[in-house]
């Protein structure tokens, strides 16, 4: 579950700070959401939920920029063809917690979820 905190300055800069499992993470405000969203015409919108995922140390994975493949979150090749290309990605340790991967393809700190998919912009 996220968290909006420090509301009153949060919004700086376009910014909006959420902590999720303890961590504190920042993105961008529904407004600059907008203009990072028409950026991407080629993404298709998998969920508008992140993926709950259990990682293993050392394990190479490949996440889903584009949002065509069927074995979301993760790459099944289906991007050939277009410009976006998968997020390669290793984890080092053993987390304490599943992980929480992007689908909405929208996030600003792939492969990760960081809200957006909370949005308006992504809801509606």
């Amino acid at each position: 579950m996220w968290i909006l905190t420090n509301s009153s300055s949060s919004k700086m800069n376009g910014l909006i700070t959420r902590r999720i499992f303890g961590a504190t993470k920042q993105f961008l405000s529904t407004r600059l959401a907008v203009a990072v969203y028409s950026t991407k015409p080629e993404v298709v919108m998998a969920a508008k939920e992140p993926f709950q995922v259990s990682l293993e140390p050392d394990k190479t994975y490949f996440w889903c920029a584009c949002g065509k493949s069927k074995k979301q979150p993760f790459c099944d090749g289906r991007h050939k063809g277009s410009k976006i290309r998968p997020i390669k990605f290793t984890i080092q340790e053993i987390p304490e917690y599943d992980s929480f991967l992007c689908g909405c393809k929208h996030t600003s700190s792939p492969p990760y979820c960081d809200g957006t998919h909370a949005t308006p912009l992504i809801q509606n």
